[in-house]
């Protein structure tokens, strides 16, 4: 008799879309007959965000730049360094299921400073909420640049405020 302390297994396709998401089932065979199936509603391609880092990693991957995102609870940055700017383009989608990112500090002297250097995708249901960003130029909660074809879908911003340097020429500051 061998008991599993671990039931953890992995495949890899490419036959599935990573914008959406799967319920995983499984059955095991062995000398005695079948097992139970087994059914697992959390594996999925959309990418769950719970913690400050993974926040970070949305706002810092060029890997997951065009994938989606969901919020699974509020997230309070307060604690977070946000160490250097991105220079992604986000693409993808985010979805903050009525939860907030709290507490977003980015203070970098450069460019295009906000969660994302460039965003073109899709953001709804979300909080921010008391964010401080600074920088040099073109200068957001969301993103230094926002251009066309990005989709904002009840987006709050509660006491937010965005500073950029006075003394630069060109660009802009934007909220």
């Amino acid at each position: 008799l061998s008991l599993v302390d671990n039931p953890i297994f992995s495949f890899e396709t490419s036959l599935l879309d990573i914008t959406k998401e799967y319920d995983v089932y499984a059955l095991t065979t062995n000398t005695n007959g079948n097992s139970a199936t087994v059914s697992s509603l959390s594996i999925s391609t959309v990418i769950n965000l719970s913690t400050p880092e993974d926040v970070y990693q949305m706002g810092s991957d060029i890997d997951t730049a065009s994938s989606h995102f969901r919020l699974i609870h509020d997230i309070d940055m307060s604690d977070y360094e946000w160490k250097e700017n991105s220079s992604i383009t986000f693409t993808g989608l985010i979805d903050g299921q009525g939860y907030a990112i709290k507490n977003l500090r980015i203070n970098l002297p450069v460019a295009k400073v906000g969660l994302f250097n460039t965003f073109k995708g899709t953001i709804k249901n979300i909080t921010f909420d008391n964010a401080y960003m600074s920088g040099l130029e073109d200068v957001g909660v969301l993103a230094g640049n926002i251009y066309d074809g990005a989709d904002m879908e009840n987006v709050t911003f509660l006491s937010c405020q965005v500073d950029q340097e006075a003394s630069t020429t060109g660009g802009g500051g934007y909220f």
